[in-house]
């Protein structure tokens, strides 16, 4: 499946989201994480990822999808390609508390 080609055609049939849904199983309003970078992490709803995968992957840096306490996580590469896969879940992720943080400050004056 070609992300990349769905994103630029969505005159055409979405084949994205019924594939997801076949990987993760996920229910809409299930909280994910789309980290778009080690810098910059989104909290939304599976639900919310799905209506607007395209504006998510607006730039395609190979950006990730994890929900918190769930194994399975998706990669969107950089060419259009999907991957999907297992990663080691500790109990300590499922109590993790989420809090917004302020941007980092500047070290230098």
């Amino acid at each position: 499946m070609d992300w990349y080609e769905s994103a630029n055609h969505s005159d055409r049939p979405d084949t994205v989201v019924p594939a997801l849904h076949r990987v993760t199983g996920w229910s809409e309003s299930d909280t994910v994480l789309f980290l778009f970078n080690k810098w910059t992490i989104y909290k939304t709803t599976w639900g919310v990822f799905l209506r607007n995968w395209r504006a998510f992957l607006r730039m395609n840096d190979e950006p990730l999808i994890i929900r918190p306490g769930n194994n399975v996580y998706i990669c969107f590469g950089s060419s259009g390609g999907i991957a999907w896969g297992y990663r080691p879940v500790h109990q300590a992720e499922s109590q993790l508390e989420w809090v917004s943080a302020e941007p980092p400050s500047s070290a230098c004056s």
